[in-house]
């Protein structure tokens, strides 16, 4: 044993060469390992200079790197792990991972990430891993992870997600863990899970459910088969609305009791007059459960050029977007300089998971 100690010692240094801080090929500060570029926790604002193009695993976590500048990567195409946790990340442009087609694992987690944009993990084909949790994420768009056909593990625990698009996780065939445990989901669709075909774990717990007819699905899903993905304590998915159904579990809940209201909708007045110039704002109440989301709209939608009607919560400055502009709950015309192009009928729809109703309103 005593010979064949300092052969070992030999080996690792043969193969592993430790470049001290600063040595060429090996950025300030950070410490060198043949294909190992350690940087972390150095106060570090940007990505550093230097790093070999050869560098396979990238640690920069715990610094204060607040941006990835265009192109900062792209030298780095032999990267398999990169590590940025707990910086200061905002946001990911598209393609910001362009040029790491090899990569396999992208530890994100405990960033300032608010959103991410369809396009951020585009050059992503061989990732196997990637972490999120921790951000501040509050939704996930439809097609956010469509270039990342072979990912197996996805964490977005610890966020703030509210909403998950029907089409957020398209793409994803081959992920077999799902983290969405403590967020702020209040329901999700039978359409967004679909398309996760090698799903194995699933953590949902630690959201404030709503357990209405939306969620119905859920319930049996697990049931009938889904709890194979669950263990004993992701089974605890508990309610937190409505107060009847509060901090009792979903699977405990018949089908009967998970109910919807549909909406119902007053507009005030149903027609009006204005003249030319003139602002005019139309109520448009909604009631039901889960509060609808309001949609004014002109019934002949107006040609290219013409004015387009704004919906604007009530008391509130006007939502963009338009006549198509969702709002929850309360939602109000409003007209603004009125022509002669704004005449003509107008509709306000509340929908919910219960249904939909429209009531229309006609400017003469």
């Amino acid at each position: 044993m005593a010979t064949g100690a300092p052969i070992l010692l030999l080996l690792w240094l043969l193969w592993f060469p430790d470049l001290p801080p600063g040595a060429a090929g090996c950025p300030a500060a950070c410490r060198c390992y043949s294909a190992t570029v350690e940087c972390g926790a150095l106060r570090l604002r940007v990505v550093p200079p230097g790093i070999p193009p050869g560098t396979q695993t990238l640690f920069l976590q715990d610094n204060s790197i607040a941006r990835l500048e265009p192109g900062v990567l792209a030298p780095l195409a032999a990267l398999r792990r990169l590590y940025l946790h707990n910086n200061s990340l905002r946001a990911l442009e598209p393609g910001a991972f362009r040029a790491q087609p090899r990569l396999l694992e992208l530890a994100l987690t405990g960033n300032r990430l608010r959103g991410l944009r369809v396009g951020a993990f585009a050059g992503l084909g061989q990732l196997r891993a990637l972490y999120l949790a921790g951000n501040q994420l509050v939704q996930l768009l439809d097609f956010t992870f469509l270039h990342l056909p072979r990912l197996q593990e996805l964490h977005l625990q610890e966020n703030s997600i509210e909403l998950l698009e029907d089409q957020a996780l398209a793409g994803l065939s081959s992920l077999a863990l799902l983290d969405l445990s403590r967020n702020q989901l209040g329901t999700i669709s039978r359409e967004a899970l679909q398309p996760l075909a090698s799903l194995q774990v699933l953590r949902l717990t630690e959201n404030p459910w709503r357990c209405d007819c939306a969620l119905h699905w859920l319930g049996a899903w697990i049931k009938e088969g889904g709890q194979r993905l669950l263990s004993s304590r992701d089974k605890k998915i508990t309610c937190a609305e409505p107060p009847r159904l509060a901090l009792q579990s979903l699977l405990d809940i018949a089908g009967s009791s998970l109910i919807c209201i549909p909406p119902s909708v007053h507009v005030e007045p149903l027609e009006a007059t204005a003249s030319l110039g003139e602002d005019l704002r139309v109520a448009c109440q909604a009631s039901g459960y889960p509060q609808p989301l309001v949609t004014w709209r002109k019934v002949a939608q107006p040609r290219e050029g013409q004015p387009r009607a704004q919906v604007r919560p009530e008391g509130g400055a006007p939502r963009a977007g338009g006549p198509g502009a969702p709002d929850t709950g309360s939602g109000m015309l409003f007209l603004s300089n009125i022509t002669l192009a704004h005449a003509g009928k107008y509709e306000c729809e509340a929908s919910n998971a219960g249904g939909a109703a429209r009531v229309p309103f006609r400017l003469l």
